[in-house]
């Protein structure tokens, strides 16, 4: 095993997790989010969700740096201002519904709706798009912030929605990494507010920093040197899969006992 600032790690689980970080980095750079949703499942087993959210909260930040002048010469404000308000209002409260809702329940009903969402945007034409309406985007982002909150990977909402009103890849893209960035910044300030950061956190997080912005750099130029033709097909892929994980995993507690 590996000591390392009070946390104990097996070099195999050391192994996944660079990995999870590597992908997630991937994800990030290409699609505009996914990062967490690659980190946190690995972290969670290696280290625990505690550690796994703090760390996925840090590691994403410089990313939120590295495409912040991209989401802001290209997004829609129109769409992001509803969403962001309503993420930092939601934020907060994700701590608070995890104490009074069964986890498992709560990820089922998210990876349902994620998983719905993402089937109606796929099957919207090309050039097409669901009309913008900004009591979808305050309730997307309010979701958000909650999921956020609670376990660090509150973008499939806000994603999904934002995908599905349409408009030019890069536009979108950028609506993506705006509210991304939206998703990051109020989530931290949340988890700052409970104190879930630690000293062995912050060591973690300062090892995978560097394997996750190399990574979100080579995705951002995968995207402009040709992979912006399978944005939208990655993208709703992983919102899919995501959604179903979620919904597999809230399922099987339910089903077989704890």
């Amino acid at each position: 095993m590996i000591e390392f600032y009070g946390l104990s790690i097996s070099p195999a689980a050391a192994a996944v997790v660079v990995m999870a970080t590597a992908i997630g980095g991937f994800m990030r750079g290409f699609v505009g989010f996914g990062g967490a949703l690659a980190l946190v499942p690995a972290l969670s087993l290696a280290l625990g969700p505690r550690v796994a959210v703090a760390v996925a909260s840090i590691v994403g930040l410089p990313a939120v740096l590295q495409f912040l002048p991209e989401a802001l010469r290209h997004a829609d404000r129109s769409r992001i201002g509803p969403l962001a308000l309503a993420i930092l209002i939601g934020a907060p409260l994700g701590s608070l519904v995890l104490t009074t809702v069964r986890p498992e329940i709560m990820t089922g009903v998210i990876g349902a709706a994620v998983m719905l969402m993402a089937l109606i945007t796929w099957r919207t034409p090309s050039g097409s798009a669901v009309k913008p309406r900004p009591w979808l985007n305050v309730a997307a982002g309010g979701l958000s912030g909650i999921l956020q909150g609670a376990a660090g990977i509150g973008g499939p909402p806000s994603v999904a929605v934002l995908m599905a009103q349409g408009g030019p890849t890069r536009q979108v893209r950028a609506d993506v990494l705006a509210a991304t960035a939206c998703i990051s910044v109020c989530g931290l300030a949340s988890q700052l507010w409970f104190g879930i950061f630690t000293e062995g956190s912050l060591a973690v997080s300062a090892v995978l920093v560097p394997v996750f912005v190399a990574s979100s750099w080579y995705g951002g130029r995968f995207f402009l040197r040709g992979g912006d033709a399978h944005f939208r097909a990655a993208a709703l892929g992983i919102l899919l899969v995501i959604g179903l994980a979620a919904l597999i995993g809230s399922l099987r507690p339910l089903l077989l006992g704890p």
